[in-house]
């Protein structure tokens, strides 16, 4: 199981081609997938640099996009000027609700461009971008439930007219892992940025993104608890958690 909880994207400066403003680019640094980056025409690229502290990077993911088989997704990079960029990788589409590209290295870049176009579509939307290094777990044993789980509140008025917000929840994740000290650290540090509130992006089986239950998700663990041992030993921990698709 492969979990990307730090996006980099936050602390860059970002542009894109073929979009109506420079807020509407911003709009894939929120991680609300309704915000969405929309652009006037079937391609567009994304660019964003790091003028500070130059993030490592093995891993993007386009999140809630309108993309087809037919798009061509490059990642682009430089340490100088993207117009002569160091390499490209081409993105393989693997779904509509993520499109997911690893690296194969980890990367530390200050300037890199997505390029992207896709002929079956008129105009392009993408809800978010992540960009950073992945936590890789190897020894994962998952549960799921495929019935569609509605958190919606509502009340009547006294006229008897109901009223509420809609939350729509789907395809959950139950999981347990077996961390050792080191990635139950890490794990931790993910729990404690996000807080049950800010999502994450899972890729449960690598080989498997064509099926619809094992695409990556893109949802908030809601654990509220985990063991957390004081000092660091070489025992192992099962840890149990649930990831929930909220955006």
């Amino acid at each position: 199981m492969i979990i990307l909880g730090d996006s980099n994207i936050a602390t860059s400066t970002l542009s894109a081609t073929n979009v109506l403003s420079a807020t509407v680019a911003e709009r894939i640094k929120n991680f609300q997938l309704t915000d969405k980056l929309t652009t006037l025409t079937n391609s567009t690229d994304i660019l964003f640099t790091y003028n500070n502290e130059i993030p490592d990077i093995n891993m993007i993911s386009l999140c809630g996009t309108n993309l087809s088989e037919n798009a061509v997704v490059t990642v682009s990079y430089s340490d100088t000027n993207i117009s002569s960029p160091d390499g490209s990788v081409t993105m393989t589409t693997f779904s509509t609700l993520n499109q997911v590209i690893f690296l194969g290295s980890t990367l530390n870049k200050k300037y890199w461009r997505i390029s992207i176009s896709d002929t079956s579509l008129s105009t392009i939307f993408i809800g978010y971008l992540y960009c950073g290094v992945y936590l890789d777990i190897p020894f994962v044993e998952f549960g799921h439930s495929a019935a569609m789980q509605v958190f919606s509140n509502s009340s009547l008025t006294a006229t008897g007219q109901q009223y509420g917000g809609k939350t729509y929840n789907a395809l959950s994740v139950d999981f347990s892992m077996i961390l050792d000290y080191d990635l139950l650290n890490d794990y931790a540090a993910i729990k404690l940025e996000k807080q049950n509130i800010d999502p994450v992006l899972m890729i449960e089986y690598i080989d498997s993104y064509d099926n619809v239950l094992y695409r990556p998700k893109y949802g908030v663990l809601i654990n509220n608890e985990i063991p957390y041992p004081q000092n660091k030993n070489t025992l192992n921990y099962i840890i149990v958690d649930r990831l929930e698709e909220r955006f």
